[in-house]
């Protein structure tokens, strides 16, 4: 009986000791176990179904949105390239016609600056006989009366005629648009790119679709837009960034349709005037060719 004793007293405390050492998540792997009901892991098994379809939600959302990001740039691309490509042929046209500008001016005799003098005498100022005039530049003419009467001087007085040509106050431009320009935002310039006139003292930049005044006055300038059926564009004219005109085109028709306007103002030396973009509809196009802009000075 002495010695069941102390044996089951080291029982007991090895028992204890075990327990002790036992891992607590097996302790809790065991309950929940015991505690958890089907019903309780159907709704939690449930709960983690709806979370992974909304994670798969989000991810397809997500790729939708980043696929559309990739369709746009490769539509930016594309006008990106047919830009390039019309700025391209554009510099082998102007290249074209610079060289033959230049053969041109090779191939021109400078004229002498000749004055020409009508003597009514019948001889020329420095005595030579009507024989000799192709040779010294000289016109006589043999009496007063040959003259026209606005023209008639008097007797022994010589008249200088010299040659004319393009005034330089004359300031005149037109140019067309030759090129679509696809969805344009707003404040887009509208560059018209092919010159038929630019004289005088006109000076308009056919890269930058900017007029720059030269000399002040009272300027006249016009501009049309062309627009496919269906759709309707809104454009400014603008002079150094103040609206002085504004222009609406387009119907809601199945025919397209150019309309222009005009505007009258006094500019001083170096404005600048140019058309832009001031809003328009989904999808609508400044078409080529019926899309002009002129300006001359009054």
């Amino acid at each position: 009986m002495s010695i069941i004793r102390p044996v089951m007293r080291m029982l007991c405390v090895l028992a204890a000791t075990t327990a002790y050492m036992i891992p607590d998540t097996m302790v809790n792997a065991v309950s929940i176990h015991q505690t958890t009901t089907p019903t309780d892991q159907l709704a939690m098994l449930t709960k983690q179904r709806n979370d992974l379809e909304n994670m798969h939600s989000n991810d397809a959302n997500e790729i939708s949105r980043l696929n559309q990001k990739v369709e746009e740039l490769q539509r930016f691309r594309i006008v990106d390239l047919e830009r390039t490509s019309m700025l391209t042929r554009r510099i082998e046209e102007l290249e074209r016609k610079r060289d033959d500008d230049v053969q041109a001016a090779n191939n021109i005799t400078p004229a002498k600056d000749e004055a020409l003098y009508h003597n009514i005498s019948g001889a020329t100022p420095d005595g030579t006989t009507r024989k000799d005039e192709a040779r010294s530049a000289y016109v006589s003419q043999s009496s007063p009366e040959s003259r026209d009467s606005s023209s008639r001087i008097q007797y022994g007085r010589y008249r200088r005629v010299t040659r004319t040509g393009v005034s330089n106050d004359v300031v005149a431009f037109h140019v067309i648009l030759t090129h679509t320009i696809s969805d344009p935002s707003t404040n887009h310039p509208v560059i018209y790119d092919h010159v038929i006139t630019n004289t005088g003292g006109a000076s308009y930049n056919a890269y930058t679709g900017v007029f720059t005044c030269t000399q002040p006055g009272v300027h006249v300038f016009s501009w049309s837009i062309f627009e496919a059926g269906h759709h309707y564009i809104f454009t400014d004219l603008v002079r150094n960034n103040a609206v002085i005109g504004s222009a609406q085109t387009g119907q809601d028709t199945g025919f397209s349709i150019a309309s222009s306007a005009t505007v009258t103002v006094h500019l001083e030396g170096g404005d600048v005037v140019w058309v832009r973009v001031n809003g328009h509809g989904a999808g609508s196009d400044i078409l080529p060719n019926l899309s002009m802009f002129t300006g001359f000075r009054l």
